[in-house]
């Protein structure tokens, strides 16, 4: 979507409306400081964000780089992120919004649809949380068949209000950039705002 129309909005959030164009430069900027902090393909790369255009652009980021990315929910307590932290075995810890400006890593890894690409960690409802290893193709598929089923255009917006470090926020918004549609961002429901914004 970048490459054919970079014009095309990706994100909204609090008034301001992020490009494809803008969103895939800020991802290279994130991927050139996580180089320049010495991670490379196949590290574990933790983002504890909350939904904002900075954690998109952490999460394409670290994929741009060839990284593995562990994304980690804000609301979990701190034993609950370390455990998770030291069993993925994260090289890095993203906790705060990297800068937007900055030497851009240009070039894309080469990753193929085995490779790892996201290491997501069960609720552990049941027992110990468990980390459940995503590949680049099953990412892309499991985005394309839910874009089918609920019928997402280039066109549509969607209310990106479910957790991003969750499969569905992952995997149906943070990669909604498969269909060219636009998330309109929030950082937790609230019913007031979430109508307001849906208006």
């Amino acid at each position: 979507c970048a490459a054919e129309d970079p014009e095309r909005p990706a994100l909204l959030f609090e008034g301001d409306r992020v490009s494809y164009g803008e969103l895939d430069r800020r991802a290279a900027v994130v991927a050139g400081a996580l180089h320049e902090a010495g991670v490379g393909t196949g590290d574990r790369v933790a983002v504890e964000l909350p939904n904002t255009p900075a954690y998109v652009a952490a999460y394409f980021g670290v994929l741009r780089l060839g990284a593995v990315v562990v994304p980690l929910n804000i609301l979990l307590a701190r034993p609950e992120i370390e455990v998770r932290v030291a069993a993925a075995s994260a090289k890095v810890i993203v906790d705060r919004p990297l800068p937007v400006d900055g030497e851009a890593l240009s070039e894309i890894a080469e990753r193929e649809d085995d490779d790892p690409a996201a290491l997501l960690f069960t609720s552990g409802t049941t027992g110990v949380p468990k980390g459940a290893m995503l590949t680049h193709g099953s990412i892309r598929a499991a985005t394309s068949f839910g874009a089918d089923a609920l019928a997402f255009t280039g066109d549509d917006v969607l209310l990106g209000v479910a957790p991003f470090p969750h499969v569905l926020g992952q995997q149906v918004i943070v990669c909604a950039s498969l269909t060219g549609a636009a998330v309109s961002v929030m950082q937790r429901f609230e019913p007031e705002p979430a109508l307001a914004e849906m208006a």
